[in-house]
């Protein structure tokens, strides 16, 4: 199989990953009412996760998740445009996103992170 072909096999397998995840969200959590400046609707998601930084994994909890995005809280400093990898379990694949929200709370931080599935 050639690297593009590669390529677009994993980015139907990360969506199918995020579709899991967001199935599990909508029959567990509410919608988000404020869809002022979202392009996708959002559910409550409050679960562990991990998350990849350069070659730490840390560990947060999500907030809320959509198609493209997910939010979620880290006692750790994270860097806006920041290359991350989140998982909800170890089988599942990780799956690249960019850090692209970042709000200072106390003790924590609250960040929204991009899915990108064509790294």
């Amino acid at each position: 199989m050639n690297n593009a072909k590669t390529q677009d096999a994993n980015a139907i397998d990360l969506r199918t990953t995020v579709g899991e995840w967001l199935e599990i969200a909508m029959c567990e959590g509410e919608e988000d009412v404020y869809e002022g400046k979202r392009r996708d609707t959002r559910y409550t998601w409050n679960c562990q996760m991990e998350l990849l930084v350069d070659d730490e994994i840390l560990y947060v909890v999500s907030r809320d998740i959509s198609q493209a995005g997910i939010g979620l809280v880290s006692k750790k400093r994270l860097c806006l445009n920041a290359l991350v990898h989140i998982r909800h379990q170890e089988t599942d694949p990780w799956v690249p996103a960019y850090v692209t929200h970042v709000t200072d709370t106390i003790g924590a931080q609250k960040v929204g992170i991009e899915l990108s599935f064509d790294i």
